[in-house]
């Protein structure tokens, strides 16, 4: 979307989007090469349906006790920023499942954010 433009999702006004930015910026592959990657780890947590949503609040608390207010999100889920990256922890939708996703700057650092996304639901899981 390009509020200046529209306030809705427009597919022709998103393709001259991008053959302008094409156009002014070289091809599409060297733009994307630029953009930097980082490590994201993915896993899930079988729980019972009825817990997932019980057990996302017993997080959203826990959290709010070990990290700063203003890195921490509760729109979808539990999505806590630190410095070197993110994690999130949120109900499935359509499964018996809670999701842990973190992303960071290096294998480390991403592996250490999903251990405590997995302590977090542990610690939670254990206060039921």
């Amino acid at each position: 979307m390009w509020p200046a433009e529209t306030l809705c999702p427009d597919g022709p006004l998103a393709a001259c989007k991008l053959a302008e930015l094409v156009a002014t910026n070289g091809p599409l592959a060297d733009l994307v090469a630029e953009i930097p990657t980082y490590p994201i780890r993915r896993q899930n947590i079988e729980v019972a349906a009825p817990e997932k949503a019980t057990l996302i609040d017993r997080v959203a608390s826990l959290v709010t006790e070990r990290y700063d207010a203003s890195s921490i999100t509760t729109l979808d889920g539990v999505r806590i920023e630190t410095e070197t990256g993110w994690m999130l922890i949120r109900a499935s939708g359509t499964q018996p499942l809670v999701r842990l996703t973190a992303e960071a700057r290096t294998d480390d650092d991403v592996e250490r954010l999903l251990a405590e996304a997995e302590n977090l639901v542990a610690t939670a899981r254990s206060e039921e």
